[in-house]
């Protein structure tokens, strides 16, 4: 898919958006906690495909100056109004940019990055996005990519439980997945977190940690499951998400990363 029907597609969706993923509500907060944790108010932080600005309006809540982007133009305005309501235009600077331009920004460093959700599974590769992110980061400044995950348990179980065996054999070998956003057919490329470290980032940044989300929490959905039940799988996910087999078996999972001082 082409930038222009990519951008088309989430621009579609811009106004539903923040209802859309109020589900993962629980994930969001969990990313919050680690954004609190690593950085602090006066700090520069760069949100790639920022959709509505979820995240964004956080860090700025937080004190922090917050640069994010987005290709879709629908998602930057949903961001721009918010900014305007919450009177946060001295710290939230909003741009349509795709992935392929951050090579044109001027070369401010950054104290982090961070991409979260499935907005970086819609690039095939993501050598060119590291190479950027090294660029734009402050020597040491943090990288936190959250991405879509090849295999999740949850969904293993749901087609054994359906009678697809063969689907189910398959799913971890998928390396393209094609999802409806707002009716149009938009291709992601599905990928487990270390070998997704190893292929693209490893050439400019440590790991620190990577580990599953959702490996063990149910998605929402799933509203047969008992609450307490959830919550006591939460409580375990928590010990166990770094973990083999865990690590690779959540809907989605996060990489958190240290720029090398010597590239």
């Amino acid at each position: 898919m082409n930038t222009e029907d990519l951008a088309l597609a989430y621009s579609r969706m811009a106004d539903e958006y923040d209802r859309l993923v109020e589900g993962d509500a629980w994930m969001r907060q969990l990313l919050w906690d680690r954004y609190r944790s690593l950085f602090q108010p006066g700090q520069h932080v760069l949100d790639v495909c920022c959709g509505t600005g979820l995240d964004a309006l956080f860090l700025a809540q937080q004190g922090l100056h917050v640069t994010g982007i987005d290709v879709s133009p629908g998602m930057i305005a949903q961001l721009q109004a918010k900014v305007e309501q919450e009177n946060l235009t001295e710290k939230v600077t909003a741009r349509t940019l795709a992935l392929s331009e951050l090579s044109t920004l001027v070369p401010e460093r950054f104290d982090g990055i961070l991409s979260s959700f499935a907005g970086l599974n819609t690039v095939a590769r993501l050598d060119a996005f590291a190479a950027d992110a090294a660029r734009l980061l402050h020597p040491n400044g943090r990288l936190l990519v959250h991405m879509l995950n090849r295999f999740s348990l949850w969904e293993w179980l749901t087609l054994i439980r359906r009678g697809r065996l063969a689907a189910a054999a398959s799913l971890h070998k998928q390396s393209e997945r094609t999802f409806m956003i707002s009716g149009q057919p938009v291709r992601h490329y599905m990928s487990f977190p270390r070998p997704t470290y190893r292929r693209c980032f490893a050439a400019y940044f440590d790991l620190d940690t990577c580990y599953g989300l959702g490996c063990l929490i149910p998605p929402h959905d799933m509203t047969w499951i008992p609450a307490g039940l959830v919550e006591r799988l939460g409580m375990l996910e928590q010990r166990v998400r770094s973990a083999r087999p865990f690590v690779n078996g959540g809907r989605f999972f996060m990489l958190e990363m240290t720029r090398r001082a010597d590239r």
